[in-house]
């Protein structure tokens, strides 16, 4: 899965375009240097404009690229009155997202915060794999929420995600078949103690309702706790 961009990276990246013009400017300088450098014929000469003009600015853009992000941030979560945590461990988060792989131990840019009075968490994460011999990585955003009360082990695994992970930590009698076209755009899993509640929850206006909003993310619900990640 690539990388996406988020609104922060390019609130970042318009930032820096604001500030090109000190690397602009030592980019023209390093080709007059370099020029009269060649000219010269004296190699240590050349190395040392190399590292003169091209480690500064490189430097410098990284700096200034910390320095715009940890703002952005810090002003965004400030504004909806949410916490940051730059990271978060894991810990004992029971979602199936956390078992895929030789995980990475935290969440990474996490958002905390309330809505309708429920506790929320979102956040990026990092899946690190092996695939036909080859390192596989994988990333993920979503929201965690905390629930009014306990539910069933239940997962609703959008088919357009290709989240195939999720179809192998379940055995194949917890796949449930409910009515219309739902299967052909998710999958959905319970224990068998589950199956009940995941047909009341799943009623057929919910799943017109994910099948019309085309939700590629996947769900998962375990004990007193949503995750909706992709």
């Amino acid at each position: 899965m690539k990388k996406e961009i988020s609104p922060i990276d390019l609130a970042v990246d318009a930032q820096l375009k604001k500030r090109l013009w000190p690397i602009i400017f030592g980019t023209l300088l390093f080709f007059v240097a370099l020029y009269f450098a060649t000219k010269s014929g004296d190699d240590s000469i050349i190395q040392l404009v190399l590292y003169i003009f091209i480690v500064p600015p490189i430097a410098y853009a990284a700096y200034l690229q910390g320095k715009y992000r940890a703002q952005l941030v810090e002003d965004f979560a400030k504004s909806n009155n949410f916490t940051y945590k730059k990271l978060k461990p894991v810990g004992n988060l029971p979602f199936a997202i956390f078992l895929i792989g030789n995980k990475v131990k935290s969440l990474t840019n996490c958002f905390e915060g309330q809505i309708l009075g429920n506790n929320f968490t979102f956040f990026n994460h990092q899946v690190n794999s092996q695939q036909n011999g080859r390192n596989n990585i994988k990333y993920y955003h979503g929201v965690i929420i905390d629930l009014p009360k306990k539910l069933p082990h239940i997962v609703i695994d959008a088919r357009q995600s290709d989240s195939l992970e999720l179809s192998r930590l379940f055995h194949k009698q917890h796949l449930m078949n409910l009515e219309g076209d739902f299967f052909k755009h998710f999958r959905v899993m319970a224990a068998n103690s589950g199956k009940d509640e995941a047909t009341s929850l799943l009623s057929p206006d919910v799943m017109v309702k994910l099948i019309d909003q085309k939700l590629h993310y996947d769900i998962e619900i375990v004990d007193g706790q949503l995750v909706i990640y992709r």
